[in-house]
């Protein structure tokens, strides 16, 4: 895939708001070999890398030590974790995103840009 298809694919994102903006880089060999950039007052919204990226390593540390099932009820970890039928959701549901849960919300609407430069 080419780097101008790249950018029609994520600029065509932006445009149906799927997301609100975006940053690529591809790399080869260790190597940066394309890069589109954002400009400084971008916002991303990271919710959809927390999982894999922290809780997942998390879960599978726990999971190796044997200190967690993915059977495990989401509310013996997080106490309360009860309202709404949560009571039911599990480890594995969340990791394979079947909980039932509402999924992507635009939270970064809710904040103003602030000036980080």
């Amino acid at each position: 895939m080419t780097d101008e298809r790249i950018r029609r694919e994520l600029d065509d994102g932006v445009q149906q708001q799927l997301f609100s903006h975006y940053g690529f880089l591809a790399s080869a060999n260790g190597q940066p070999v394309s890069l589109l950039e954002s400009h400084p007052g971008t916002w991303f919204d990271l919710a959809s890398l927390t999982k894999p990226l922290a809780a997942g390593r998390i879960v599978l540390e726990l999971f190796r030590a044997g200190e967690l099932s993915l059977g495990d009820q989401v509310r013996k970890w997080i106490p309360g974790y009860t309202t709404g039928g949560r009571d039911r959701i599990t480890i594995e549901m969340l990791l394979r995103h079947s909980s039932g849960l509402p999924d992507w919300r635009p939270w970064y609407r809710q904040f103003d840009p602030v000036d980080v430069t």
